[in-house]
């Protein structure tokens, strides 16, 4: 491992959830782990995303109707960082790696309530037990799991789509998602001919 690597390179400060006006998207992924720079060669690791207060916010805002999908990939990932980057409060997620190293884990869903993390990964070693036996042809580049009791939406996407590459379509999906929900709701207010008063 490149030591001077993991001390002055960091992953790009987007933050890890960007609302709209209909809703959400969570990058489930490094970019929760929320880095500040010190100086030109020295980092911080501030916090992981979310906070209890975050965590509370989003869900809230899901079971309130906005939709909320959280983009997760078929497996952990983690980063490097030197042990006096870590603050003591956040020591508990790092392990070490030796030489003054240590990793931090960011999992799939790792944030969520118990039960809903449960379905969640259920959903992840489905897909990825699909995708192992299906022919690279034939495996969909994403696949969406709804989440009916938080109503959070779950989007599994192949590791080598990046952030970049996926912000185009995520505003599409969100959109048709929130209109297949509202013509949902439509359909469940509409009344047969002659039942109003």
């Amino acid at each position: 491992m490149n030591v001077h690597a993991a001390q002055t390179v960091r992953p790009a400060t987007a933050p890890p959830i960007l609302w709209g006006e209909h809703g959400a998207v969570i990058f489930d992924d490094l970019s929760r782990i929320v880095w500040t720079r010190l100086s030109s060669a020295q980092w911080q690791l501030l916090d992981i995303w979310p906070t209890p207060p975050q965590r509370a916010e989003v869900l809230k805002r899901a079971r309130d109707g906005a939709t909320v999908v959280v983009l997760v990939k078929g497996r952990p990932e983690s980063e490097s960082a030197f042990l006096d980057e870590i603050p003591r409060h956040l020591a508990i997620r790092a392990s070490d790696i030796g030489e003054g190293l240590v990793e931090i884990t960011v999992r799939p869903g790792d944030w969520l309530p118990r039960t809903v993390r449960s379905r969640l990964d259920g959903f992840i070693q489905a897909e990825n037990a699909r995708r192992q036996h299906a022919p690279q042809l034939l495996r969909a580049p994403a696949s969406i799991f709804h989440d009916r009791r938080t109503n959070l939406f779950f989007l599994y996407v192949c590791s080598a789509f990046t952030r970049d590459a996926l912000a185009p379509q995520l505003e599409e999906l969100v959109a048709s998602l929130v209109s297949q929900k509202s013509a949902r709701t439509r359909k469940a207010t509409l009344r047969p001919e002659g039942s109003m008063k």
